[in-house]
């Protein structure tokens, strides 16, 4: 995972740690998966999901003490997923059924919700 974020502070007379922000955000994320065929006829195959997503989060972050904060967030945006996945299928190749791997892709844009409590442990 790779994520990349920046906050503004909008609101510039709140108190200077406990604060409203709108933070634009973008984030890829990848997982690998192992596919396995029970029977150990074929070998295993490796499948993947990977996902580029860009959202508008809105947040209010709060400090409770010196030392921990809080962090509460939503946001709406916009992704694109690639899925890569396998099945096993039968064939006959004319004298005997046989086993193989069919590999299954898809991919497209999706909308993105997101929301959260985030925590701060910090020292003074």
């Amino acid at each position: 995972m790779l994520g990349i974020g920046y906050r503004f502070y909008p609101l510039d007379n709140t108190e200077a740690l406990n604060r409203f922000y709108v933070s634009p955000t973008m984030k890829y994320k990848v997982y690998n998966h192992f596919e396995r065929d029970l029977t150990n006829t074929l070998g295993d195959e490796k499948g993947q999901n990977s996902n580029l997503n860009f959202t508008f989060n809105f947040g209010y972050q709060t400090w409770l003490a010196k030392s921990f904060s809080m962090d509460f967030y939503a946001g709406l945006g916009i992704g694109y997923q690639q899925r890569t996945d396998h099945s096993i299928v039968n064939e006959f190749n004319g004298s005997s059924w046989g086993y193989k791997w069919q590999q299954h892709s898809s991919s497209g844009a999706r909308y993105v919700f997101t929301a959260g409590i985030k925590i701060g442990i910090g020292k003074e």
